[in-house]
């Protein structure tokens, strides 16, 4: 079972609280904790500091991130980034299908602190990750992006596998000025081919 509670100012997990889907999808079911007074939230920007726990070396890296525009338990977006399996997903659940939007070979390091954001308009989905110093994780650039129609409108929940501390939580109205994030090619990939697929996706 789940171990929600605030402690020293965060939010923290305590307990162990994932497993694989099965069926041999390598998607993780895991714990989170909704925000359930902004059901209704449609476009917004969505930040959080995310400082993954070391208690056991069995469960070190575990999948942690951001969950938003959640219905229910089978529809929502997530952002799950992994460093046991070292990637970076942005992912949706559609009446109860996985699907992975975008995906980078990059994790995090345990025990350090993950700054993680999403800014969402319309179907325009930009995903922020570890910019860190001072500085706030959406002054960067996006990190990866997808245009998706599924899901217009729902709650923010932060997400982990297992033991895992949240921080600087932040909900916020859209600030207004354009964002231009690539789709295409992902971050970390590699094109065999020589043929590079080009897509953007664009706010304002």
């Amino acid at each position: 079972a789940a171990d929600w509670q605030v402690a020293g100012g965060r939010l923290q997990q305590l307990n162990n609280g994932g497993a694989p889907v099965g069926g041999g999808q390598t998607y993780i079911r895991g714990t989170y904790a909704l925000l359930n007074t902004n059901a209704g939230l449609s476009d917004f920007e969505f930040t959080a500091e995310i400082i993954p726990r070391n208690e056991s070396v069995l469960r070190r890296g575990d999948g942690v991130g951001l969950m938003f525009r959640y219905v229910d338990d089978d529809n929502y977006y997530r952002i799950s980034v992994d460093s046991r399996f070292g990637n970076t997903r942005l992912e949706r659940k559609l009446a109860g299908i996985w699907s992975t939007m975008a995906v980078s070979a990059q994790g995090y390091l345990p025990a350090s602190t993950l700054r993680l954001g999403v800014r969402v308009s319309g179907p325009a989905i930009l995903v922020y990750r570890d910019y860190g110093g001072l500085s706030g994780v959406l002054d960067g650039e996006p990190y990866m992006a997808a245009y998706d129609m599924s899901l217009s409108t729902g709650g923010v929940a932060l997400y982990t596998k297992s033991e895992a501390d949240f921080d600087n939580v932040e909900v916020r109205s859209l600030d207004g000025g354009p964002r231009v994030g690539v789709a295409a090619p992902r971050p970390y990939g590699i094109v065999p081919d020589g043929t590079i697929e080009a897509r953007a996706v664009v706010l304002n």
